[in-house]
């Protein structure tokens, strides 16, 4: 199954945004830059309207080629990145969804491990990320029942 294109960072506005204004975390070998939009700040990215398909997360996965020289070891982390997002997503869902005033979380994760990482490693990493993303979001809500996030 694949990440569908709603879940994609793909808007270059956005992603200039989230490298510039956003607030990191690090799980080595995976650094994660996020950033929380309002209606109001996605619109002022667009010049008419903002788009149908901006879902409540959306995630752009980077695999510098100063790390990994070989195209074909970029792709393969690209997609055990992208697939272990995929699979760990739901609890940081709820908990952007139980946020009253952020329309959407931009993200970025970007690989900074010279070598290829298992699925396992990945996985394990950025459920950690995905966790302490979630804590953060939840520090800035107020009387708001608590999510799946808070287990972890």
């Amino acid at each position: 199954m694949k990440l569908p294109k709603s879940a994609r960072l793909h808007h270059r506005s956005l992603q200039e945004r989230l490298f510039s204004d956003g607030s990191k975390l690090i799980e080595y070998p995976i650094k994660m830059m996020w950033r929380p939009l309002t209606q109001k700040e996605l619109e002022e990215n667009f010049r008419s309207r903002v788009p149908d398909l901006i879902g409540p997360v959306q995630v752009l996965v980077s695999v510098p080629k100063k790390k990994r020289r070989k195209a074909v070891d970029r792709v393969l982390m690209r997609r055990r990145i992208r697939e272990a997002f995929r699979l760990g997503r739901s609890p940081l869902l709820e908990a952007v969804a139980a946020l009253p005033d952020v329309r959407t979380v931009s993200i970025g994760l970007v690989y900074m491990k010279e070598e290829n990482a298992s699925f396992a490693d990945i996985s394990r990493k950025l459920e950690r990320l995905m966790a302490r993303l979630c804590e953060k979001l939840n520090e800035n809500r107020d009387a708001i029942p608590k999510t799946e996030c808070d287990v972890y």
